[in-house]
């Protein structure tokens, strides 16, 4: 018995995407690394048969088993994370691969490496994909988007399967398309990473305010983000929308109050490289000269929090709330609030679409915009209706020659005037407030 398609990574993502490609009717055969602490496989073989789906999977203990198990041409997805380790598992396989097999790396990677891993891989007459897959992994289970780059032959030998796991947007097409040549797969997949650092952060710094500021309990920050979620402008924004579930989860272990007040900072990915797009991001826009700074600030927030230790040892000695006499909210601060974040929101898709039509340029990609806007519509992080609808509306009035710079169109500028009497405000209050707030700060300062 063979399986039609091969992943090699247990973990969250691959786990999850094997299980989407058997209910989709795929044979799947599954493989993890030896020597890992977790037993993934094990969990995977787990929820395969509480599923009723251990039919469709062979699970195999060796490389050798793995690929043997495989139909020729052999398709084979790659779910590790980036850098050396994708290096051994292509060093372990590579003996055992034919003319006209396909690999597919479904993890983050920076671009170069996917560049020379398609050339090496050419060189044996392998087919090498470099695939962005967003989500996370209930996505990866429920339909990721996703950014595949690399030889267009790669494509087409995979696209069947990609039409048949993709999830659809508003629009009805499928959140997948062939991004371009070379390493462009992962690079768009790292910029809407950078895109999705500077969302959040402004939702995180909106929530401060309404805590610390405003005096809210989690339920009613959840209750005024499900109101701004009725908006048009934060239509279908989906870091709003999982911002207002996460201010009502319980804290199960605890067994009173809410899971977000006991929660300490730690955000780790960035700081010991295991996660690398953020970096990644915040390091090409300075090499291309093309400014970020939305997306940089929060970069830098996410790097600051993780260091709670010394940032609770360093306010001890700042003593920084001795000096401050809070102003009062005001009146109409709760839109004011709403329009400040969807304000900073559209800056950071600005700086990354910017970002992406340079890199384009640069790296004589030749990317097709629309077809990146439409990949974000669902299924990603990112997801926000009406701020991809009027990207698409730019874009379009200008399909010849993609705009180098967003600021420079019309109706930008109109949506932007719209919010920034709101930024403004926001911004002064949190000032005089002494709370943090640097990716709505830098959103005004960059329009400014």
């Amino acid at each position: 018995m063979t399986s039609d398609i091969g992943v090699i990574g247990m973990g969250a993502m691959g786990g999850h995407l094997c299980l989407l490609l058997a209910d989709k009717g795929y044979k799947v055969t599954a493989y993890n690394r030896e020597g890992e602490p977790v037993d993934r496989l094990g969990n995977v073989i787990k929820m395969a048969k509480e599923q009723k789906l251990d039919n469709k999977f062979i699970f195999t203990a060796s490389i050798r088993e793995f690929i043997t198990s495989l139909k020729v041409p052999r398709k084979i997805l790659l779910e590790t994370s980036h850098g050396p380790n994708v290096d051994e598992v292509c060093n372990q396989i590579s003996q055992y691969l034919n003319v006209g097999d396909l690999l597919v790396d479904c993890g983050n990677e920076w671009y170069e490496e996917t560049n020379r891993r398609i050339l090496d891989f050419e060189k044996k007459g392998v087919l090498y994909l470099g695939m962005g897959v967003s989500g996370g992994y209930q996505s990866a289970r429920r339909g990721p988007s996703m950014s595949p780059g690399g030889p267009k032959q790669a494509y087409d030998a995979i696209e069947p399967i990609l039409k048949k796991i993709a999830p659809s947007g508003k629009t009805g097409k499928p959140c997948y398309a062939y991004i371009g040549i070379g390493g462009s797969g992962h690079y768009v997949k790292m910029v809407h990473n950078g895109i999705e650092q500077g969302m959040m952060s402004s939702v995180s710094e909106a929530y401060g305010i309404m805590r610390d500021n405003l005096k809210l309990k989690p339920p009613q920050i959840a209750k005024e983000f499900e109101r701004w979620c009725g908006t048009k402008e934060l239509e279908n924004n989906f870091l709003v929308q999982i911002s207002a579930d996460i201010c009502t989860r319980p804290d199960e272990k605890n067994k009173e109050g809410y899971l977000i007040d006991n929660i300490l900072d730690n955000v780790i990915q960035d700081t010991d490289s295991s996660e690398g797009t953020g970096t990644w991001t915040v390091r090409d826009d300075a090499a291309r000269h093309t400014p970020c700074p939305t997306i940089v600030a929060a970069h830098y927030y996410r790097l600051t929090s993780s260091y709670v230790n010394d940032r609770r040892d360093a306010s001890k000695l700042l003593d920084l709330s001795s000096d401050l006499t809070p102003p009062s909210p005001y009146s109409g601060i709760d839109e004011d609030l709403r329009l400040a974040v969807y304000t900073s929101h559209l800056v950071s898709f600005i700086e990354g679409f910017n970002l992406i039509v340079k890199a384009s340029k640069d790296e004589n990609w030749e990317l097709n915009i629309i077809d990146i806007i439409t990949i974000y519509r669902a299924g990603c992080i990112i997801q926000s209706d009406y701020i991809l609808d009027l990207l698409e509306k730019v874009y379009s009035a200008n399909k010849e020659k993609p705009l180098h710079n967003l600021f420079l169109d019309k109706m930008i500028a109109d949506e932007l005037k719209k919010g920034l009497k709101s930024l403004r405000k926001i911004i002064a209050f949190g000032v005089e407030s002494g709370q943090p707030i640097p990716a709505l700060s830098a959103s005004l300062a960059f329009i400014s």
